[in-house]
């Protein structure tokens, strides 16, 4: 990939432009090769993309934005744990939330909590908003947070059952929850950008990657997480209403914001099989679409549910 590491436009949120500065795009894109070669992927471009969508973001807040009465959005506070680089953070205070994050900065992610701290100061948002710590172990009070958000993050913590109950923990009584993570049932591995035999177990994915000479340290720190699985966690918590769904790759918008992504960020999402393939690529083969039907198994999970 090559690419200028100038300042990066993503946006505009509520009429401000939202920009990453270019130290911290220079940061990414180096822990974007990093992780790239921990995956024995070819291009980091796809990681990028993940990164600074902020079309992905608009997604996931208006989703979000959908769960609360009219009542609560203008004084809601948010939480999300595994913040990354912060941009959803950064566009939740430019929206009027009050929103915070927390990210561990785990070793394939090193220095990721500096980079959200910076990219909020020059987004003119208090860098304080931004803790590092473990999901396991927040460092906020009980009852803190009108609603608690994780995206792509829970497979990758050490104990997601004491992620989920620390999440209980900090919300506010009828606080909602709400999570995503990839499903293990499903037979494709997005980190990887592979079709393994998930549903099968970790030692038959081992063997899969081994035959196709990728690197297997990554797989062995994933939590396979599936629907019954996580929902039997939000129950031991304490949770209710809990509403454990096999979705596919995008979250449905339940209610429009003024966030509007540029349609020229230089990077796209690439990984998968084939040197441009992507997971639609994957998703629409026949034999995987029947499958996915029969058994209702989609490769993502939403988990929403509600604190009493």
């Amino acid at each position: 990939m090559s690419q200028s590491t100038d300042i990066l436009y993503l946006g505009d949120v509520c009429g401000r432009n939202v920009v990453v500065p270019t130290t911290v795009h220079q940061s990414s894109l180096r822990m974007a090769e990093s992780l790239s070669k921990t995956l024995g992927l070819a291009e980091s471009e796809s990681s990028m993309a993940s990164y600074w969508m902020l079309e992905v973001r608009k997604e996931q807040w208006e989703h979000v934005a959908g769960m609360m009465s009219g009542a609560q959005l203008s004084s809601s506070r948010v939480l999300e744990i595994g913040c990354g680089l912060g941009l959803f953070v950064l566009v939740g205070n430019l929206l009027g939330f009050d929103c915070y994050g927390t990210e561990a900065s785990a070793s394939e992610y090193e220095g990721s909590v500096a980079m959200a701290r910076e990219l909020l100061h020059f987004g003119g948002i208090s860098e304080e908003r931004i803790s590092c710590g473990e999901g396991e172990r927040l460092k906020y009070p009980d009852r803190t947070f009108d609603m608690v958000c994780s995206f792509q993050t829970l497979e990758h913590v050490n104990h997601p059952s004491r992620v989920l109950a620390e999440a209980f923990r900090v919300l506010a009584p009828q606080g909602k929850l709400f999570f995503t993570c990839p499903n293990y049932l499903y037979p494709y591995e997005a980190h990887y950008g592979l079709g393994l035999p998930l549903p099968l177990g970790r030692v038959f994915s081992e063997v899969v990657l081994k035959m196709r000479k990728r690197p297997t340290d990554y797989l062995r720190t994933i939590q396979w997480i599936n629907p019954q699985r996580l929902r039997q966690w939000c129950i031991e918590a304490g949770f209710v209403d809990i509403d454990v769904n096999s979705i596919g790759v995008g979250l449905l918008p339940q209610k429009s914001l003024n966030i509007v992504p540029t349609t020229t960020l230089p990077y796209r999402f690439l990984r998968g099989d084939g040197e441009h393939a992507s997971v639609e690529n994957f998703l629409r083969l026949p034999v995987i679409r029947t499958w996915a039907r029969r058994h209702e198994v989609y490769p993502q999970i939403s988990c929403c549910a509600r604190r009493p």
